[in-house]
């Protein structure tokens, strides 16, 4: 009967507010009291409250992940940046479908025109410095008749004499596609087509080296064949020192 009734006196002080309503009168009786046969006995203390480091912080304005980022904020003297992670194909498809402020800007692949034989080689060599520029200027002011061009770009080192042009509207960039293909300029049949979105046309040519860089790097290597010449013969005389014959005739 004891233990039941102090039981029934834990649970109505347990569901009651912890510091208004529970006796703390109670306390030396409930500790060392034995609610089971077999066990250690119950301990009761008062419990103690303290704040952790010399300043308050609200868990709802402040939490781990946050003091987080302010700390490497501050470390760094700048604003932390949030990692991004890898971009899906759905979240493309969905910056591609989706209005995000810029619906009047088209893909690349549907409003470039790409234009093959507008030049040699040699006339681009030829022509200096000046020649990409003059030629960007000559197929703007004959493309801008069709349409708002957004960029003319030529393409001086690629083989095929490459120049494309990039409108603001599909129309424009079709007619384009019909005035300039097979259309003779400079004595040769263009060819246009429209960008697939993926061909890359700059070309890269490796400079060339003048006269006395090649000097100087044939000496580096005459000199190193020399180095290792040295290095096999050296190997060789060791070798030829170790053997049985060197021996017996010394």
């Amino acid at each position: 009967m004891r233990i039941c009734g102090l039981q029934r006196c834990l649970e109505r002080q347990l569901a009651t507010e912890a510091t208004e309503a529970f006796d703390f009168t109670l306390t030396p009786a409930l500790s060392a009291f034995w609610l089971r046969s077999t066990g250690p006995p119950m301990t009761v203390t008062l419990a103690q409250f303290q704040m952790k480091g010399n300043q308050y912080q609200d868990k709802k304005s402040t939490g781990p992940q946050q003091g987080n980022k302010n700390n490497k904020a501050g470390k760094g003297g700048g604003k932390g940046k949030k990692a991004r992670g890898p971009v899906s194909h759905a979240d493309k498809l969905e910056r591609k479908l989706g209005w995000g402020g810029f619906d009047d800007l088209l893909p690349p692949e549907k409003v470039t025109v790409v234009i093959k034989g507008m030049f040699t080689p040699d006339e681009a060599a030829a022509g200096g410095s000046t020649f990409v520029t003059e030629l960007e200027a000559d197929v703007l002011a004959e493309c801008v008749r069709l349409g708002p061009v957004d960029k003319v770009r030529v393409y001086a080192n690629h083989p095929d004499g490459v120049v494309s042009v990039k409108f603001k509207k599909e129309e424009p960039a079709a007619a384009c596609l019909n005035l300039m293909n097979g259309r003779f300029f400079g004595g040769q049949r263009l060819v246009a087509h429209m960008w697939d979105g993926l061909t890359n046309y700059n070309v890269k040519v490796p400079k060339k080296e003048s006269a006395e860089e090649e000097a100087a790097r044939l000496e580096v290597f005459a000199k190193e064949l020399e180095q290792q010449q040295a290095a096999k013969d050296a190997g060789a005389a060791v070798s030829a020192a170790g053997s049985p014959a060197a021996a017996d005739g010394s």
